[in-house]
């Protein structure tokens, strides 16, 4: 237990699970920050330290000025593989380019810059504080897909079951999904040592092992991949102040779909884009087919089984298990 909360760093939110559970006594006898030190609010106008202040841009830099082009921020689980076809062709139909950037081009700045240049529309699997460095961002309109939580925690369980060697199944699959899901069952000496079994790792810098199952989205709206280990951890300095953050970036974002809303949401997103034959035919007209599109890969529905989720929800442990 001790090692556990040693261990523990601002990729978790410091007023839950253990950092509240095992006091102040504690805190003080392992030599920890007081608490309360941590309670300043990065999103609040009024916070002036320099962590605080790094956190902020990235919800300020969000807006572009204009629309010249776009930046697709593929939240994992959330229609990412269907969308990602779909922009592909409609970009195909307006004479522009898509590109969709490796995990590779991702990290390593210069090939990011030369795909963001050269592309239209950009697609990467990463989160809004992107935005900090990608050239003439305020020309660039990002946006992202949210999904309803419980159904999007349930298909990275899947996912991951899908690829093999990242969940260590212990007992029964009930078991473990309920230990992901649970901030205060998730153990932190896992959480690490799962993380280098991903294709991108640096997921881990926003929440952990853990975070990819817990409040994810939330993650990827206040940022985390481009800023400081300071200003990651200004943002998560408490439960409430990683919402208000990522409530300033959906705020900020020109365009935000619904997966359960996915022909409506891309209209959005066609319009935001000027893509405007596209936009016309399918959903002014609606004389193309390109909003019926669905694929996927790695999930239940992939294996053949479209109803996976059912075994989930129908079971009251594992749904309240999900909502905590």
């Amino acid at each position: 237990m001790l090692a556990e909360f040693a261990r523990r760093d601002f990729s978790t939110v410091l007023d839950e699970g253990a950092a509240v559970k095992y006091g102040a006594r504690l805190r003080d006898k392992l030599g920890a920050p007081s608490l309360s030190d941590h309670q300043t609010w990065a999103c609040s106008d009024t916070s002036r330290d320099s962590a605080s202040l790094e956190a902020a841009r990235v919800w300020h830099h969000l807006t572009p000025i204009t629309h010249e082009k776009g930046l697709f921020i593929h939240i994992p689980k959330t229609a990412g593989t269907s969308l990602n076809s779909i922009l592909r062709e409609a970009s195909v139909r307006e004479k522009k380019t898509f590109c969709e950037l490796s995990f590779k081009e991702l990290d390593d700045r210069s090939s990011r810059f030369r795909r963001a240049r050269s592309c239209h529309l950009v697609s990467a699997e990463t989160d809004v504080s992107a935005l900090l460095q990608w050239p003439s961002r305020k020309t660039v309109a990002a946006f992202t897909f949210l999904r309803d939580p419980l159904s999007r925690a349930v298909s990275q369980v899947e996912h991951h079951r899908s690829v093999g060697g990242r969940i260590n199944e212990q007992g029964d699959p009930r078991t473990t999904l309920v230990r992901l899901v649970s901030p205060n069952l998730c153990p932190q000496l896992e959480r690490d040592a799962r993380c280098r079994f991903l294709r991108h790792p640096a997921k881990c810098l926003a929440g952990g092992w853990c975070g990819l199952f817990q409040n994810h989205q939330t993650q990827i709206l206040a940022g985390a991949l481009h800023v400081s280990e300071e200003a990651r951890g200004a943002v998560r300095r408490s439960g409430e102040n990683l919402l208000c953050a990522a409530k300033r970036s959906l705020a900020a974002l020109p365009v935000v779909g619904l997966t359960e809303r996915l022909a409506d949401s891309l209209c959005l997103v066609f319009d935001a884009l000027g893509y405007h034959k596209t936009y016309k035919d399918c959903c002014v007209h609606k004389k193309c087919s390109l909003l019926d599109r669905r694929e996927t890969r790695h999930s239940g529905a992939a294996r053949g089984n479209a109803s996976y989720s059912a075994s989930y929800f129908s079971d009251d442990v594992l749904l309240a298990a999900l909502y905590e």
